[in-house]
């Protein structure tokens, strides 16, 4: 929930006094929404959570196969946010609840859905974020997953899985599905220290025989 209300922070100011040898802060926070609003997109994300869970998840199945179920749910429920590129896009495209109930968002909310989901079935799964590097060595803000399979962490990038269409086609890719470090690093900045080390392939789609 702290993830979820992160992005909806308008604006964040504060003080800071001495008093004696106590330092005093105070803080205030102005949010996107009112909080009836906010109570309701947290009520309604995790609806949409359990409802997810019961449809794809399965008791027979492997955490593996349940990462895999979840990461291609959220691939052919929701679309990218094109409202990004002119301006006008809503703050819940940030959220999960734009993924999950919308159907539209853009990283940080496919990241917080996967992170939400994941955990909600206990797979440790952490919230990442960094930066994206384009074709054209454009760099922007982005965030991901790292999800712990069999005790080994994996990289897990379901926007990028998602891609954007000429045509609008909706496709499925794997190629952000449970990779090493390494092959991150290819297109992806973060700081590392901040995170376990991913550098197993057991579990990486294009590698991984049940």
């Amino acid at each position: 929930w702290l993830e979820f209300r992160r992005v909806l922070f308008r604006s964040v100011s504060g003080k800071l006094g001495i008093s004696g040898k106590k330092a005093i802060m105070n803080i205030e926070l102005e949010y996107f929404y009112p909080k009836e609003k906010m109570e309701y997109m947290k009520k309604k994300a995790k609806e949409k959570t359990d409802h997810i869970i019961k449809t794809v998840i399965k008791d027979y199945m492997s955490d593996y196969e349940k990462e895999l179920a979840v990461h291609d749910y959220l691939v052919k429920n929701s679309s990218y946010d094109r409202r990004l590129f002119n301006g006008n896009m809503p703050q819940e495209s940030y959220t999960d609840y734009g993924v999950l109930v919308k159907g539209v968002g853009v990283c940080e909310g496919y990241a917080k859905a996967m992170y939400r989901i994941l955990n909600s079935i206990g797979i440790e799964t952490l919230f990442v974020t960094g930066q994206g590097v384009g074709h054209d060595g454009s760099v922007e803000p982005h965030a991901w997953n790292i999800v712990k399979i069999d005790g080994e962490y994996y990289q897990v990038d379901v926007t990028w899985d998602n891609p954007l269409t000429s045509n609008g086609r909706k496709e499925i890719l794997h190629d952000y599905f449970n990779i090493t470090d390494a092959k991150m690093r290819k297109d992806h900045r973060w700081d590392d220290s901040l995170y376990p080390k991913c550098n197993k392939e057991r579990y990486n789609f294009k590698k991984f025989v049940a």
